[in-house]
């Protein structure tokens, strides 16, 4: 998937635009969430998704705000570990 920017007119620097709602496919491209954990993340009821149809086999969409914010959380908890210099 293209990288989307646009240029701040406040502070003149790019910044990235995500979609607000978005496909297991799109997620996985842009924040390399895998499709089990994306279903975890529904079932306990952290990420909001809707069904295109009624359908049983019909396509979702995820909000992308949501588990981009989980993301976040998770860097929070777990920050990297300082480099060992000899």
């Amino acid at each position: 998937m293209r990288n989307r920017t646009i240029d701040n007119p406040a502070t003149g620097e790019a910044e990235s635009l995500y979609p607000v709602w978005a496909t297991k496919r799109t997620i996985r491209e842009l924040l390399g969430v895998c499709d089990k954990v994306l279903y975890l993340l529904v079932a306990d009821g952290v990420v909001a998704f809707v069904k295109t149809s009624e359908a049983q086999q019909a396509g979702a969409l995820y909000s992308f705000h949501d588990v981009l914010a989980w993301m976040n959380g998770r860097a929070k908890r777990n920050p990297p570990k300082a480099r060992r210099t000899a």
